[in-house]
């Protein structure tokens, strides 16, 4: 019978191995990933949760990082521009957010994107309007 450390070295031995592989799948798949993602473009319906107001998030792909090997199959980690004005009124703009998972979100068009984007940055500017140094 094995003892601990005799199992253990086998682990630290393993999960090297293992990590040398995810190092070779990651060159591989990173290369196609960033060809299916990049550029696409995604709003999501946000809320703060009950039956309070909803309104859009929109998100455009503008990298794709690393790979979730947590996850079969593996999947990429997301770099996002996202951009969204809540239900209170407060604009957020996220320029590198990490999203792994799109499954909730609605797939757009870039022009779509950039139409709300153009939108927002429309309303901020009048915000600043008539405000005086």
């Amino acid at each position: 019978m094995k003892t601990t450390v005799e199992i253990d070295k086998e682990i630290i031995k393993l999960r090297q191995k293992q990590e040398r592989i995810r190092k070779k799948e990651e060159k591989e798949l990173i290369p196609k990933f960033k060809k299916k993602w990049i550029g696409r473009c995604f709003k999501y319906r946000n809320s703060y949760g009950g039956d309070r107001k909803k309104w859009w998030l929109y998100s455009m792909i503008t990298d794709v990082t690393n790979i979730n090997f947590c996850r079969t199959p593996a999947e990429p980690y997301l770099e996002v521009i996202s951009f969204q004005k809540c239900s209170m009124g407060e604009f957020r703009i996220k320029v590198k957010e990490f999203n792994c998972d799109m499954n909730s979100h609605i797939e757009i068009k870039p022009s779509e994107f950039n139409i709300e984007y153009k939108k927002m940055l429309k309303e901020l500017t009048l915000l600043t309007k008539g405000i005086k140094k």
